[in-house]
């Protein structure tokens, strides 16, 4: 439970989130009242600063030896070994340095169970501070760094490209040279504020306001790729669009020959393939019947990661424009 101080710095933080509002400043100033935009920016700007006054970082260094099994499986869903040969798989250094101006760095462990540790449970940062001695900005910089570091590397799928198409073709599936399955998912958020920004946001199919991301999930139920987000009301087209993952991919030699599998308005191209269209020939109709029974490795991923990572279905966390606004005003 959180003790009173505690309690009174989120208030502060809350009260000076709400004077930093940009679209509030943004009407203020479209009305030519300056004078009163300016003061509540500096009395938001104030209150966050008497925030970090009060609060205090704890003395402490992480080890994970001080941690329990059973602590680990709370805090991170992975035991002490687990987190170690996690490490190792995704490749990630013994040091991890940030790119802020404080040059905060940490080990690659401690990075590793920081990220874990914010996607398992709706944590602040604040709490989270406690835990491991450092300050909320510093987490935070841990966490963005440690995800570039796992975002994209091909490295990691690349050795196992055919032992992927393999499996695809064991599980019944007719094309034996895929190796991945790509799709969008849609993710809910706070309503935001605005008759604008809630219409660019909301979704029609899924009648709720969202934002979409396009993922590549291997036969291990791995997320191999992702790329977004994207407002909610835009159509798949849009990310298809993005020639990111297209263009990475054609330019890795690994990758010549096999192709990933998408539904029909990923077309068919050098990297993609799909079910096929028009009049069907029996082999045709044959393929197009088996892969969506194999394909179904990409609804388990999406189910796995809420299950095991509350922290990236909490709805009320996800206040895109809000946390965006008060990060540029408090730069």
């Amino acid at each position: 439970m959180a003790s009173d101080s505690d309690e009174d710095l989120l208030s502060l933080r809350r009260a000076a989130r709400e004077m930093l509002d940009m679209a509030r400043l943004k009407r203020l100033h479209l009305h030519g009242d300056w004078e009163r935009a300016s003061r509540l920016r500096l009395q938001g700007l104030s209150l966050l600063y008497d925030a970090s006054r009060r609060f205090s970082i704890p003395r402490v260094r992480f080890d994970i030896e001080d941690f329990t099994d059973d602590t680990c499986l709370t805090f991170y869903r992975l035991t002490h070994a687990q987190l170690h040969r996690l490490q190792d798989c995704f490749g990630l250094p013994d040091v991890i340095r940030t790119g802020s101006h404080s040059r905060t760095c940490c080990s690659g462990l401690e990075g590793l169970c920081i990220t874990l540790h914010r996607l398992s449970y709706p944590n602040r940062w604040l709490e989270l501070s406690r835990i491991y001695g450092r300050w909320p900005s510093a987490l935070r910089s841990i966490s963005e760094r440690c995800n570039a570091l796992l975002e994209g590397n091909l490295d990691l799928a690349s050795s196992r490209l055919h032992e992927f198409a393999q499996a695809i073709y064991d599980q019944g599936g007719e094309l034996d040279r895929v190796w991945g399955f790509v799709d969008g998912i849609v993710r809910g958020i706070c309503r935001p504020a605005g008759a604008h920004a809630q219409r660019s946001v909301y979704n029609g199919h899924k009648r709720k306001h969202a934002l979409k991301f396009q993922t590549v999930v291997t036969p291990d139920g791995m997320i191999f790729h992702l790329f977004g987000p994207v407002e909610g009301c835009r159509h798949d087209i849009v990310l298809l669009r993005k020639p990111e993952l297209g263009n990475r991919i054609r330019g890795d030699e690994r990758f010549r020959g096999l192709f990933i599998y998408g539904d029909q308005a990923y077309g068919r191209t050098d990297v993609f393939v799909s079910p096929f269209k028009g009049a069907l020939t029996p082999a045709q109709a044959v393929i197009n019947s088996s892969m969506p029974e194999v394909r179904t490795t990409v609804e388990w991923s999406y189910g796995q990661v809420v299950n095991y990572w509350g922290g990236v279905d909490f709805k009320r966390k996800k206040c895109v424009l809000v946390e965006f606004q008060l990060r540029r005003c408090t730069r």
